[in-house]
Order: structure tokens, then C-alpha cells, then sequence
């Protein structure tokens, strides 16, 4: 890994503090707390030693743990129901809006990451995560035919803000911890998407696409608060739908997605492939004649399918995945053929990465 080099130098002056430390504790004067006494005389080595256990846990820490997990760009829980479908030709704007809100870790088990040992000791975690991001996407369908099928193509540019909030507490030894609370703005990577083929069979469309992300977005290597990835990755998509009935009401989708990543900027990890798998339940009811309505039922699992690479690549052997489930409801305007989408995913069977839940609203409307 890639601190095992130069770590040797650090974790030997943390020691030998931590033997000093613990060594004034043990040999306090009567009526003179340790603590009291650490804090009032030598305050910058109460700093020294807070700030060592926090750097440590978040850099190194969590790789104990196997739950270094490289994710991918492709996030499961964004696009709608039927948003994996191609749209009629036309022109199109797409406001997507995802609220992500996590406190749970979860290691290479399954199991929730409460402390990570540092060391000769163990210090208590208490994470919370919360991310938002906005993609502004326009997407254009075309009449042009390439075997048969319809093309088209679009264009993604994330923005938004992740805001990392985690405290450090040394067991048994409450007085000594920190917190941390990070928080980033500004653009995501790029998405571009040069080809979407879409064949429909009456009551059944398939298609497929390539896109690209292009990292763009803020990235600096061991940073909590990055926005984007660092990365290059290549993105396939399978999918298909169909519809019960010939007006389109009930909706049965499914959309297979493969991305293969590139070395990360300023670090040697070549994240492993992922592999995503979206299902869906899609109705829609009549309001009156001007509005429909839309509930769903959505889901996914997403799988690490190929090993991290690389020599600062942690726990190579460990591959992360993610189960989600959750509700969709929304409102079409037929005057315009606009429409106002909410879903939220709740996650489960997570290993090697954050649990948490995924809440969107997105807006679409034709020009």
C-alpha cells in the first residue's frame, strides 16, 4: 500500500508519544488530575496526539477494515424508472437532483465500522455524510436510423456540494478526540454520451449506449470532500422495457450497466470494473386531462466484478457491492409533456462502502 514506506518515520514519533502520554497518567500528583494537567501545561502535545489518531484513522484506518472502496461514476440510484428508455425524437431537458445522507460504514462482511484500531489502541468512529448533487442534462433523439434502430445522445455536467462531518474518540479516554467537518462545492465530472441506439418491437423497446465520464470535478488524492472522481471511465448500457398495454401505462423496465475505470490522478489505483443492474415497476394513472400520475417501485444492485489495481490500492482483494430499493411517484403536465419525478432508495446488503439513502426529484421537459 502506499504509505507503507514513508508511514514508518510517523507511527514511531506517535508511539513514542503515546508512551510518554500514558506514562503521565500513570505517575500524576495527588489532587492534580492527569488530564487537567496535560491540558494545562503541555496543551500542543494533547493537539499533536489528537490530531495524529484523527489523521491516521481517516487516511489509513478504514483499509484496516477492508472498506477502502473505489466507486464507480455510474450512481444506481439517479435516473427514473423509465429514463433508461429513449424518448420520442425530440429535444430534451433533464433536471436531476439527488440528495444522498449516510452515517453508517459498512467493512467487507457487511458489518457496521464503529472503531478502527490505530496502532495499540482503538478509536471510535462517528460519520456523517451528506451530498448533494444537480445534473443539468440535455439529451436530443433523433429521426436518423443506424440498423434500424433510432439515435441519439446527451450531455451531463454534475454540480454539487459533499459535506463530510466525522468525529474521533479514543476508547476509554473520552476528553481525547476531535472532529472533523469538510465540506466541498463545484463541478462533478463530465458525462457524454455519443451513442444511444434504441429498436422498438410494439410493446417492447431495447437499446444500448456508450458513454464517457471526463474528470473534470475537484479531485485531490485522500481528500474526504472531493466532488469528482479523478478518473476516466467507460460506460456500457443494456436495457429494455415493456409495456403491458399499447397506450404505455404500465411499464416493465430493466437496464444493465458496465463501466471499466482508469488509473486515478495523483495516485496508483486502477479501480476494478462495476456492474449495475436496475429494475423497475412504472404506472401511470389518470388525474384528469390535463395531469397523470406516476408511483413505481425501483431497484438495483450494484457489484465490483474485477480487483482494484495499482500499488496504493488497499485490500485488493476486496470487492464492494450495494443493494437498493425504494418508491417513485410523479406528475405529468400533458399541455407540455413536462414532468416532475421524487424517489427515494433506501440501501441494504452494503459491503465494503457507505450505507445510506438516495432521495431525487427530477424535472423534464421537450423544446
Amino acid at each position: 500500500m502506499f504509505y507503507e514506506d514513508w508511514m514508518v518515520i510517523p507511527l514511531t514519533l506517535f508511539g513514542g508519544f503515546c508512551t510518554i502520554y500514558f506514562s503521565i497518567i500513570t505517575e500524576g500528583n495527588k489532587g492534580d488530575t492527569m488530564i487537567s494537567r496535560i491540558r494545562r501545561d503541555t496543551r500542543w502535545f494533547n493537539n499533536f496526539l489528537i490530531s495524529g489518531f484523527a489523521f491516521f484513522a481517516v487516511v489509513f484506518g478504514f483499509a484496516g477494515f477492508g472498506s477502502t472502496a473505489e466507486l464507480g461514476h455510474f450512481s444506481a440510484a439517479l435516473m427514473g424508472i423509465r429514463d433508461f428508455v429513449q424518448p420520442d425524437p425530440g429535444n430534451y431537458f433533464i433536471l436531476y437532483n439527488l440528495y444522498y445522507t449516510t452515517d453508517t460504514l459498512k467493512d467487507k462482511n457487511g458489518k457496521n465500522v464503529n472503531s478502527i484500531p490505530v496502532g495499540p489502541a482503538t478509536v471510535k468512529l462517528d460519520v456523517d455524510i451528506d451530498s448533494w448533487v444537480t445534473v443539468p442534462t440535455y439529451v436530443l433523439v433523433t429521426e436518423k436510423k443506424i440498423l434500424g434502430a433510432n439515435y441519439a445522445c446527451l450531455v451531463s455536467q454534475p454540480f454539487g456540494n459533499t459535506n463530510f462531518k466525522a468525529a474521533l474518540e479514543l476508547v476509554n479516554i473520552p476528553a481525547l478526540g476531535t472532529k472533523f467537518d469538510e465540506s466541498s462545492y463545484g463541478f462533478g465530472d463530465t458525462y457524454v454520451r455519443p451513442l444511444w441506439l434504441s429498436w422498438n418491437f410494439g410493446q417492447a423497446d431495447i437499446g444500448c449506449s456508450y458513454g464517457i465520464y471526463i474528470p473534470i470535478g475537484k479531485y485531490d488524492a485522500g481528500e474526504a470532500d472531493n466532488v469528482g472522481l479523478g478518473m476516466w471511465t467507460h460506460e456500457f448500457m443494456v436495457n429494455g422495457v415493456y409495456y403491458v398495454d399499447e397506450q404505455k401505462g404500465t411499464a416493465l423496465t430493466m437496464n444493465a450497466t458496465y463501466e471499466i475505470h482508469h488509473e486515478k490522478d495523483d495516485v496508483d489505483i486502477t479501480p476494478g470494473s462495476h456492474f449495475t443492474l436496475n429494475y423497475g415497476v412504472s404506472q401511470f394513472l389518470p388525474v384528469n386531462e390535463k395531469f397523470l400520475s406516476e408511483v413505481g417501485i425501483a431497484g438495483y444492485g450494484q457489484w465490483q466484478i474485477t480487483k482494484d489495481k495499482g500499488s496504493d490500492a488497499a485490500n485488493k482483494d476486496v470487492k464492494d457491492q450495494a443493494y437498493g430499493l425504494g418508491l417513485q411517484a410523479g406528475l405529468v403536465y400533458l399541455p407540455w409533456n413536462g414532468q416532475l419525478t421524487f424517489k427515494w432508495i433506501r440501501e441494504f446488503e452494503v459491503e465494503d462502502r457507505f450505507r445510506g439513502d438516495f432521495f431525487t426529484l427530477t424535472a423534464a421537459l421537450p423544446f
